[in-house]
């Protein structure tokens, strides 16, 4: 069962939550960037992008933006922990990678813990391989998926 997969943060997701919300406090436009995503290296650096919306709805989540700003700079190349938050809310939303980023994640980095607000429950972190268990790479790249599941 998904319960059973839930994890409890530690005080380096805090610190992250914390982090990532200074960003979008700092960075926050409902109409250009209302989202702010930090993912967390295993040296505990911290790397954020910001989502990117457009007139035209061509829009990009903050999530391959940290991811590529992560993989650019960090030492390790291997990941703790990512939360998105959402502006506007007080305090801060947490939200949910949509699919196309689980995707992402589930590729590059399946063990990558994502922090989550579950109702009722609170703040937990999962795997990203158990948000999407099967990932559309998985039929396409049999030999990939076995691999990245282990």
């Amino acid at each position: 069962m998904l319960n059973e997969k839930l994890e409890i943060l530690t005080e380096n997701d805090i610190e992250l939550i914390k982090k990532t919300r200074e960003n979008i406090r700092k960075d926050f436009n409902y109409d250009t960037h209302p989202v702010s995503v930090g993912i967390l290296d295993n040296d505990n650096n911290i790397y954020f992008g910001l989502s990117i919306k457009t007139p035209n709805g061509n829009n990009i989540c903050g999530e391959p933006i940290a991811f590529s700003t992560a993989q650019n700079n960090s030492k390790t190349k291997k990941y703790k922990s990512i939360v998105a938050i959402k502006g506007k809310f007080q305090p801060e939303k947490i939200i949910p990678p949509c699919g196309i980023c689980r995707e992402l994640f589930n590729f590059h980095c399946p063990d990558i813990d994502v922090i989550i607000d579950i109702e009722k429950i609170g703040l937990r972190k999962i795997k990203a391989k158990y948000l999407l268990p099967y990932p559309y790479f998985s039929t396409r790249y049999p030999e990939r998926f076995e691999k990245l599941k282990k």
